[in-house]
């Protein structure tokens, strides 16, 4: 059996896992909607239940999908 050789950059992973997420502290994390806000900042406000965005951004997306 050959070992595992892929190479793995932990540093780019925590970056992509931290997207959604502000850290709180004592190792604790709080998911966030995530999306850049039109003042170029991440949005702060909590996501709706099973979705990835709040309320506010998921409308958005799906007015946009749907004027396609």
């Amino acid at each position: 059996m050959k070992p595992f050789e892929k190479k793995y950059d932990f540093d780019k992973s925590s970056s992509e896992w931290m997207k959604n997420k502000v850290k709180l502290g004592n190792g604790q994390y709080k998911y966030v909607c995530g999306y850049i806000c039109k003042s170029g900042k991440k949005c702060l406000r909590k996501p709706s239940q099973f979705k990835k965005a709040c309320a506010y951004h998921y409308k958005l997306i799906i007015q946009v999908g749907n004027s396609s």
